[in-house]
């Protein structure tokens, strides 16, 4: 019986210590690949103006939206 407790012991510590691994990666790594990939995604599919080069960046728009947002130059 004593073995049969440590076990559970055992395998609890486990199943939490995943929790919150998942936990961590869901609530602070999953934020960053999340809103760099809806960046990198929105520069790709937008318009940029080339005459107006700052620090390496250009200010863009998506068709159809007055909004802009800045994206880096690629030449």
């Amino acid at each position: 019986m004593k073995k049969a407790v440590g076990d559970l012991s055992s395998g609890l510590i486990a199943v939490i210590a995943v929790a919150i691994l998942i936990a961590f990666f869901y609530y602070t790594i999953w934020p960053m690949i999340q809103s760099n990939f809806k960046a990198q995604t929105s520069c790709e599919k937008a318009i940029c103006d080339k005459s107006h080069v700052v620090d390496g960046k250009v200010e863009c728009r998506l068709p159809g939206s007055s909004e802009t947002f800045l994206c880096n130059f690629k030449g």
